[in-house]
């Protein structure tokens, strides 16, 4: 990621929480799965806290946010990655499906949002669907389905990620090695394990 030009825009609705952000301490517990050559790379150790790097930290908008108040808060620019994890669980249900429509508008068309490990959009939104990473999944906008030609079927691989959690696997798929809905994902899946071993490994 070092050639790359990106910012993080922190949200949260509770203002001590995004104070403590901005100050950019954490306990032993906070940091306890960072490797140790990120530890050191980008925090500096004082006593039983870890304060991260000024350069990190520059690249850092904390901004309080209500999810649920109208109008919605889409941004200039898509995201192209979001990581709600955690929230949705706190909504009812309508309020759950008016924030997934904001972030599917906040979400770049080859982005990809995170949400926590029980929580899913199954029943929630038809506009994203889940991409199986193995270790966890995510979900990004649907990419459209080649039209097939006059009486021919229907490409199977176009069904392989349904709008509900499940064992999904781009390459499961024998029979439509170049559709390109398949090669979306196939292509996907390697930006996102890199994603994954960079930012959660």
């Amino acid at each position: 990621l070092a050639s790359w030009s990106w910012q993080i825009d922190a949200t949260d609705v509770d203002e001590e929480a995004l104070a403590a952000g901005r100050r950019g301490l954490f306990g032993e517990r906070a940091v306890a799965l960072v490797p140790a050559e990120l530890r050191a790379r980008y925090f500096a150790r004082h006593g039983e806290q870890h304060e991260l790097s000024a350069e990190l930290r520059a690249r850092i908008d904390y901004r309080a946010v209500n999810l649920v108040h109208e109008p919605f808060p889409v941004p200039a620019e898509p995201y192209d990655l979001i990581l709600l994890r955690n929230v949705l669980i706190y909504f009812r249900p309508e309020s759950q499906r008016r924030v997934v429509a904001g972030m599917a508008r906040s979400l770049a068309t080859d982005g990809f949002l995170f949400l926590g490990p029980s929580e899913t959009l199954w029943q929630l939104s038809d506009a994203l669907v889940p991409l199986d990473l193995e270790e966890c999944f995510c979900y990004h906008h649907a990419p459209a389905a080649p039209r097939p030609s006059r009486g021919a079927a229907h490409p199977r691989g176009v069904a392989l990620l349904p709008s509900r959690p499940g064992p999904m696997s781009p390459s499961s798929c024998t029979s439509c090695e170049t559709c390109p809905y398949i090669l979306h994902l196939q292509s996907s899946k390697i930006i996102l394990d890199r994603i994954v071993n960079e930012v959660y490994t």
